[in-house]
């Protein structure tokens, strides 16, 4: 029995090739920090995609739980166990624009000017025309318009070559979906 518990403990720390104190990343958006190793632990914070934390090993009660010790979003130090999925040995490849030169872009202030533009609303819209901003509000839209629309096109056209039924891409469907049942 204890034979096999050191087994499980080397396969642990092999499947994620770090040794304990070393460092792993977290690779899941808000991965929970469980006070203890057990599922219904309290939790009190998460952490972010990139975030690098020391791990300390696999919980003996439960191997899928890892105890890790790492900063969350506003810099708090958390020390608790998450589950091993959430957990990877290399460091997460950063973003890139073509208008930087090259240069790597905050995963944040990515994910955040993605967020402005969907948001772009009819209230925005007043917004910024109301402070000399029409033009390029108005375009963006436009813009959003098209994107939408090649999207939809291309997702259905793609279902048409393939036989698929026809989904909602906001393109009209041009046959409705079969049904296929079995006996029962």
């Amino acid at each position: 029995m204890m034979g096999a518990a050191v087994m499980l403990a080397l396969a642990a720390a092999t499947a994620l090739a770090v040794k304990p104190g070393g460092a792993l990343y977290v690779k899941t958006k808000d991965t929970k920090v469980l006070e203890k190793p057990d599922p219904r632990a309290k939790v009190p914070g998460l952490l972010q995609p990139g975030t690098q934390v020391v791990w300390h090993g696999a919980a003996p009660a439960n191997r899928q739980l890892h105890h890790v010790v790492g900063p969350d979003s506003r810099g708090k130090s958390l020390d608790g166990y998450v589950l091993q999925a959430n957990l990877t040995p290399s460091q997460l490849a950063p973003e890139y624009l073509s208008r930087d030169d090259g240069k790597p872009i905050d995963p944040e202030a990515f994910k955040s000017s993605g967020a402005a533009t969907k948001a772009l609303d009819e209230v925005a819209l007043e917004y910024a025309k109301s402070h000399a901003m029409p033009q390029q509000a108005e375009r963006l839209m436009a813009l959003e318009a098209i994107s939408r629309s090649v999207v939809a096109e291309r997702l259905a056209e793609r279902n048409r070559q393939l036989g698929l039924a026809a989904a909602d891409f906001g393109a009209a469907p041009d046959k409705k979906p079969t049904k296929k049942r079995g006996k029962r």
